[in-house]
């Protein structure tokens, strides 16, 4: 919980667009790349859902992302300029992840990690919410497995969108 603390703190001191992009990624849980290539025509803010289309994920196919409140919070807060959320000349995402992480690193005082890593925290955390673990793998963005995937067709949406907001709650409250 105190590294979680250091980086929460560290990512605001990095400003837009690096604050956002890894606040979202601790806060949904999504890959790095995922996030960063975020175009805001892949979020309905009415309905509360980021559709992040198969082309831009792991397994080839659609992942929703319910939107919590502190997402939605997030998402508020941030320019809107371009088509992708976090850019810096608008035309197209942002890049050099490398020399943003050292920077975090360098305000947190903590090295050794990887942005994948906050997935894993996400799972963890999700996990000690006692969280299922069938609802646990689909936020972080892994599939229904053999015959759940065949059998169950539900989509899982107000499961996901109370655990991450179960999430966010924790997060605060760290």
């Amino acid at each position: 919980d105190e590294e979680i603390r250091k980086f929460w703190a560290a990512t605001g001191q990095l400003g837009y667009p690096y604050q956002h992009l890894y606040r979202l990624i601790a806060l949904t849980g999504v890959r790095l790349h995922e996030a960063s290539d975020a175009s805001w025509s892949e979020f309905d803010l009415d309905r509360r859902l980021w559709v992040i289309p198969p082309e831009r994920f792991k397994s080839d196919c659609v992942h929703i992302v319910p939107l919590s409140n502190a997402v939605m919070q997030l998402i508020e807060e941030m320019p809107r300029f371009g088509e992708f959320l976090f850019t810096i000349n608008g035309r197209r995402p942002v890049n050099g992840f490398q020399l943003h992480k050292q920077r975090l690193d360098a305000l947190m005082g903590v090295t050794g990690w990887v942005v994948h890593d906050l997935r894993r925290v996400v799972r963890s955390k999700l996990a000690s919410l006692k969280v299922s673990d069938t609802i646990a793998e689909l936020v972080i963005g892994h599939g229904k497995k053999g015959l759940q995937r065949v059998y169950d067709q539900h989509g899982y949406e107000a499961e996901i969108r109370e655990a991450l907001e179960l999430w966010a709650g924790l997060l605060r409250d760290i």
